[in-house]
């Protein structure tokens, strides 16, 4: 995102779609036939299941990164260890 700031200035980084209706081998394929490269991908683990990510490098023709993404059926989200500035407040159900 350094490298995004540097060059471009402020702007959209990257936008994300979810894509589980397509298999990550049939979307990188259709990208790449289209001219655009993986620039990043990985696995991220959460409390239970995972997401599948991939970012293309779409930057030259729409200003910005394609990302995909698959989250698993299972999936949970993990609990964050950071937060900046501070831990959000707990909502009351009020």
């Amino acid at each position: 995102m350094k490298e995004f700031l540097d060059a471009h200035g402020e702007g959209i980084h990257h936008v994300a779609f979810d894509c589980n209706h397509v298999p990550p081998k049939e979307r990188r394929a259709e990208f790449e036939k289209r001219g655009f490269g993986l620039a990043q991908s990985g696995v991220w683990h959460g409390k239970r299941g995972t997401c599948e990510f991939m970012f293309f490098d779409t930057e030259g023709a729409i200003s910005t990164c394609f990302e995909s993404y698959c989250f698993s059926e299972d999936w949970e989200d993990p609990e964050s260890t950071v937060w900046y500035p501070n831990k959000p407040m707990e909502h009351s159900g009020m």
